[in-house]
């Protein structure tokens, strides 16, 4: 899902509040099992949002 979420932001229509939502229902999927790749996951998309 994250990755999906990822790739969405280079898109210059992108709805990044969507794209927002995607990652938190990600990460609120996997709450209760961290794992460490999601969150990694989570960090990266987190970059490539704000360099937009």
């Amino acid at each position: 899902m994250i990755d999906h979420a990822a790739s969405l932001i280079p898109s210059k229509e992108a709805d990044l509040d969507h794209v927002r939502d995607i990652v938190l229902d990600a990460l609120d999927i996997s709450a209760d099992r961290p794992i460490i790749s999601i969150q990694q996951l989570a960090a990266e998309f987190v970059r490539q949002a704000t360099r937009q």
